[in-house]
């Protein structure tokens, strides 16, 4: 997760950028770039920039670590390493010097060469050289030291006046150098914060407690079961036109209604309901079994009459509804013992009485275009008999089987009758 340490690795980056005039990394391509920005380490800021000091260029290389846990925990600990490091180049090199000599008279030859370190070597505290309690002084262990030209250790600031050398030692005369420690007042130095005692109960929680109980409440009142007038009600509500598909939309709360109420005496009403439903997924189902659709399984006789009745329909409501009164008359009966043939009459009965209806205004409107003609051929009887005898002829020929069409009929015969014969000669 990005934190406070991406920042500083984007500050190391910059600052390595500054002071080094390049990028951190180069590539020809992106795909290089990102290789070289997820697995390799970026060179020495002093291989570019070699009057860096040493602890710049580590604080630089600990900020750009790949793993952020590597890097300088947070921008105080940072600000303190640069104050540090300011501090320590802010001695000159006598300082230096004299703070060698202090603590190593008699040197090595190597030694002295490192003596001889710009002030960028003080940056590093002379962590490679010095031991720690030596640079605090005061606790230095001189027993381990020679016997000769040890001064006594450093003092520590406002711990009392400087010991003397001992009398005879090769540091009679030796001024100590300078304390490379500032001591700083109590009043510049930063107060220590004192905590505020935290509530026991704050208002975050409170308000946490609130929302989950809330979420609770609505939880167990969606999980309540619902009454039986407010399902009745739901259900009236989306059944109030009465079609197959506002009942299809309802049957959730149907079923929920009589699984849980039964008893109540709205159930009767609610099962009529359930009925339609059950018939209308029973057509569906014969439907599918024609078109291979569902089952296997083979149609009943009476299904398969059934189908065949509403198929005619479609052509001939007429046709179609003898063909679901035969099916009555030949299946409807008091021995009729098999459910899904009972079911499947129930549906025969059903599109029987709509295909009726459906004649029956057919028949009416045909009827009245009928009498239209028949007028029209009428007045033709006395002007042109010719055409008159075919209009009445044809009322026969098209509508002789349809019973509704018996006065149509009567009256297209008599016409004929009254009707003179055709001239001879003519065609």
């Amino acid at each position: 997760p990005v934190d406070t340490r991406a920042d500083l690795y984007s500050l190391g980056a910059v600052m390595y950028a500054l002071l080094s005039r390049r990028p951190v990394f180069r590539g020809k391509s992106l795909p290089d770039m990102l290789y070289k920005q997820r697995f390799e380490q970026p060179e020495p800021l002093r291989q570019h920039a070699p009057d860096a000091p040493a602890e710049l260029e580590q604080i630089l290389a600990q900020l750009l670590e790949k793993d952020p846990a590597k890097r300088v925990a947070n921008p105080d600990i940072l600000a303190r390493r640069f104050e540090a490091m300011l501090h320590a180049l802010s001695l000159g090199p006598e300082t230096l010097d004299a703070g060698r000599s202090w603590f190593f008279p008699e040197p090595p030859i190597e030694s002295e060469a490192n003596s001889l370190r710009s002030a960028d070597r003080l940056a590093d505290g002379l962590r490679d050289d010095v031991p720690a309690t030596q640079a605090i002084g005061g606790q230095t262990d001189v027993a381990n030291r020679p016997a000769v030209g040890v001064p006594p250790a450093l003092p520590t600031p406002g711990a009392g006046p400087t010991p003397a050398a001992p009398a005879g030692s090769a540091t009679k005369g030796f001024t100590p150098p300078a304390d490379r420690f500032v001591a700083v007042p109590e009043e510049e130095l930063d107060p220590t914060p004192e905590e505020e005692p935290r509530p026991a109960f704050s208002w975050q929680t409170g308000a946490l407690a609130i929302a989950l109980l809330a979420m609770g409440l609505i939880a167990w009142w969606t999980l309540q079961p619902p009454s039986a007038d407010g399902l009745y009600e739901r259900i009236a509500a989306k059944t109030a036109d009465q079609s197959i598909g506002s009942i299809l939309g309802a049957e959730t709360d149907i079923r929920d209604f009589l699984s849980r109420y039964s008893g109540d005496p709205r159930a009767k009403h609610v099962r009529e309901y359930e009925r339609e439903i059950e018939l209308r997924n029973l057509e569906n189902r014969i439907n599918q079994r024609t078109k291979g659709l569902g089952s296997s399984t083979r149609l009943e006789p009476v299904e398969r009459a059934y189908l065949e009745a509403i198929n005619y329909s479609h052509l001939d409501p007429e046709v179609g509804a003898k063909k679901l009164q035969a099916i009555l008359d030949l299946y409807d009966g008091p021995n009729s013992d098999n459910e899904p043939s009972d079911q499947t009459l129930i549906l025969v009965h059903r599109r029987l009485s709509q295909f009726q209806q459906e004649v029956a205004k057919r028949a009416g409107d045909q009827l009245r275009a009928l009498t239209v003609r028949l007028d029209l051929a009428d007045s033709l009887r006395a002007t042109d008999p010719a055409q008159a005898r075919k209009a009445y002829r044809a009322v026969l020929e098209l509508y002789a089987e349809k019973p509704w069409a018996a006065p149509a009929l009567l009256r297209a015969r008599a016409a004929l009758e009254k009707l003179p014969e055709k001239p001879s000669g003519r065609p």
